[in-house]
């Protein structure tokens, strides 16, 4: 596969009227998926900003590609672990499971903070690349590797992200949830020099199927 400014640009250009469609879908269907709604958004926001990095890589402007890459990684170390829990934390009505995933909440907004935070204070760490036609965000000088190993974070993060849909009692849930687990394994196998930059483009593809969750949404009352 060859990932690229066009293939970025495009995905992100696709994801902004399917974020539109999940939007109104929830606002007239069911408000508490709202934040669910607005993830192929975030995702084109996310994907517009790879665009951006692919241009600066091609056009061997690292400036333009180091900016573009704090605000990728945000939404890929940041914004991610904390949405996903949270906003399945917001349409769970189980009690117990509301509980566990406010846990999930706090843990991915700790963990991003600890991933993210270190990359702003010492920006000179990261360092942004093409390899394998893919974009690898090199972070492993940052201080949040001094506290636990690479592999470990990619597991904690995979689980924090892929487990609320995989218990979700919702089918079309579940199944999004093992679709992210398994992009996530083949991230790791074959990319596994550009594991950010990959699963991010694959669960951004995956959030398409958002629509037809929200298609199959009941109507109120």
């Amino acid at each position: 596969m060859c990932f690229s400014a066009d293939a970025s640009f495009g995905l992100s250009a696709i994801l902004v009227p399917a974020g539109a469609y999940c939007v109104w879908s929830a606002a007239a269907k069911n408000k508490t998926y709202l934040g669910l709604a607005i993830i192929p958004w975030a995702f084109a926001a996310q994907q517009f900003c790879e665009g951006l990095v692919w241009n600066g890589v091609d056009q061997d402007d690292p400036g333009l590609a180091r900016n573009a890459a704090f605000f990728y990684l945000y939404f890929a170390l940041a914004f991610w672990p904390f949405w996903i829990p949270f906003c399945t934390f917001l349409t769970e009505h189980n009690a117990r499971r509301k509980r566990l995933w406010a846990v999930f909440a706090v843990l991915g907004f700790v963990g991003g903070v600890m991933l993210y935070l270190p990359l702003l204070l010492e920006p000179q760490v990261l360092i942004v690349d093409a390899m394998g036609h893919a974009i690898a965000y090199d972070i492993t000088q940052s201080a949040a590797f001094r506290v636990m190993p690479v592999v470990s974070w990619q597991v904690l993060y995979v689980v924090i992200v892929g487990t609320p849909p995989l218990i979700s009692p919702s089918r079309g849930f579940v199944f999004l949830g093992c679709a992210l687990v398994v992009a996530a394994t083949v991230s790791q196998v074959f990319y596994w020099y550009a594991f950010i930059s990959v699963w991010c483009f694959f669960a951004a593809i995956l959030s398409l199927y958002l629509c037809l969750s929200f298609r199959r949404l009941a109507l109120p009352g």
